[in-house]
């Protein structure tokens, strides 16, 4: 049973429909993030070094790892415009790209390459300083934790942050209190911002997931949910986003923590006492293997940034400080939406459409009503959205809508989702001054009615009709892109400023290592984990 549309949502939209209103929500900042593996021509993990023509991973705000020297994250700054974020992403692939080594590609998938050892996956390195160090520990531990396989999964990150006149005139939107009687508080909006799209994030999996299959050595076990296809790929048949499963980012030692965003200093508070938390499986591992620091700590979390959710409210922090630390100092500035795969069926591993679907969403998300979550509703929405991940194109497949129970068919519920936002995206075009916001929208209505041409249908479709092994078709789709990409020729202006951007990094990573001097490692990490 769906609700109907709230009245609160209906104020808004309306408010935010009317006459020059509109102009409330435009030049919303946009930014993204987007990991990929190196690997070679042959289909293996990389194992050289993070490229020196890419700068210092550490302190180049571009070009960056992840989790391992093979696993590059390019990060674009904060645009107004979209068209711009995406040229930004699409130049730092051209560049990357061209100082590649020839036998070197972007493997352009969520889910890894062929890899039997996990120990072919290196762990990333930041230099000498204790920054650099404590970084390189950290992710040592996530091995223990975890196993290199599950980090090697690539995602694509989308950053918003609305716009300064929103916050300036936005009052009669949002109900005032007491201590919110002259300007609009940014932390509770972006927190009730932050909850709906737990609740409804699951329509991004559906809608823009593209990780329903895996090679065989990605999961060595048997596991019953995945078909075989072939001899060495898995498949889930109505799958969206194996990324985002239980077999991706959702994993077991986490599920309990139930790390809510009903209020900033909860939220600040439950990652704090994760922190200090001792967990028995990584007392067992120990922080120490002989003389090598091996974990951070034995706690549930060695940092902020081990809880993995589909969404996190951000600080802008500075040089070294914790994320809760800027969270508590300076509030929420943008939001991390972390759930979108990264498009294998597109050279930059992003479409443009769905950039303006996630600002269209996240508005969504903004003005419509939003409760505080409870731990029972916490349960349905883990459920629903490990669901679509699994199995969102299943006919007839039915999420639960609310803590009694109720159940609704998940094309009913996607169809209304999105016919709710179609004033919004119409509001965004007048903005704008186009008509791309409405078009994108109205092409995912189409989508669903047409399941079989979603991403992850469209993949899996085209792996089946291939007749080839995961590995070799996206290895032939990754070199193709990758070679599409060398032929883009950046101007020479452009090429000069990410080679002064490199050659910044590496200067600044020299600073850090030579102010390390004299100061102990295991100093910087109790200062840094404490309060």
């Amino acid at each position: 049973m769906l609700k109907k549309m709230s009245i609160l949502f209906e104020q808004r939209v309306k408010f935010i429909t009317a006459g020059e209103n509109s102009s409330l929500l435009k030049n919303g900042l946009k930014g993204l993030e987007k990991e990929s593996l190196r690997v070679t021509r042959s289909g293996s993990v990389s194992q050289n070094m993070h490229p020196a023509e890419w700068g210092a991973a550490l302190t180049n705000p571009h070009i960056t790892t992840d989790y391992s020297e093979a696993l590059p994250e390019f990060i674009t700054p904060p645009f107004e415009s979209t068209n711009e974020t995406y040229e930004f992403l699409t130049d730092i692939h051209s560049f990357a790209i061209a100082t590649l080594p020839e036998n070197e590609i972007i493997w352009n998938n969520s889910m890894p390459c062929d890899i039997n050892d996990e120990k072919e996956i290196p762990i990333a390195r930041y230099g000498k300083s204790n920054q650099g160090r404590m970084r390189h520990i950290y992710r040592v531990g996530l091995d223990y934790r975890y196993g290199r396989r599950m980090q090697a999964i690539a995602g694509t990150h989308f950053n918003y942050s609305l716009p300064e006149q929103f916050w300036e005139h936005g009052n009669e939107m949002f109900m005032m209190t007491s201590e919110n009687s002259t300007k609009l508080k940014r932390n509770p909006v972006y927190l009730g911002l932050a909850r709906n799209y737990l609740r409804y994030g699951w329509l991004v999996l559906l809608l823009f997931g593209c990780s329903p299959a895996c090679c065989k050595s990605y999961l060595p076990q048997r596991n019953s949910r995945f078909k075989p296809l072939r001899n060495s790929s898995l498949v889930a048949p109505y799958g969206t986003s194996l990324r985002m499963s239980d077999v991706g980012y959702k994993n077991k030692n986490q599920a309990h923590l139930k790390i809510k965003l009903n209020n900033i200093e909860g939220y600040i508070g439950a990652l704090n006492k994760a922190m200090r938390t001792p967990y028995p499986e990584y007392e067992a591992i120990g922080i120490y293997e002989e003389s090598k620091q091996i974990q951070l700590s034995a706690n549930l979390l060695q940092i902020e940034n081990e809880y993995y959710s589909s969404i996190r409210p951000k600080g802008n922090a500075l040089e070294g400080q914790r994320p809760s630390i800027a969270l508590r100092n300076k509030g929420i500035q943008y939001i991390e939406m972390r759930s979108l795969d990264v498009n294998p069926m597109n050279p930059f591993g992003v479409e443009k459409d769905c950039l303006l679907f996630c600002e269209i969403f996240l508005i969504y998300c903004l003005l419509e009503e939003s409760p505080l979550i409870s731990d029972s509703e916490h349960e349905i929405l883990e459920y629903n959205e490990l669901s679509v991940a699994l199995r969102g194109r299943q006919p007839n497949l039915k999420l639960i809508t609310d803590t009694e129970g109720n159940k609704s068919k998940i094309i009913d519920w996607s169809n209304m989702l999105l016919v709710r936002m179609l004033p919004i995206a119409e509001a965004l075009d007048r903005g704008y001054k186009t008509t791309k916001y409405s078009e994108t929208l109205k092409s995912q209505l189409k989508l669903l009615k047409e399941p079989d041409l979603l991403p992850s249908a469209k993949f899996h479709q085209l792996l089946v009709d291939s007749r080839q092994e995961f590995q070799n078709f996206n290895l032939e789709l990754s070199i193709k892109n990758t070679d599409e990409i060398r032929k883009k020729k950046l101007t020479k202006e452009q090429s000069s400023y990410f080679q002064s951007v490199n050659h910044a990094s590496w200067e600044k990573q020299k600073k850090l290592e030579m102010e390390t001097i004299n100061h102990k490692l295991s100093d910087y990490i109790k200062n840094y984990l404490s309060d």
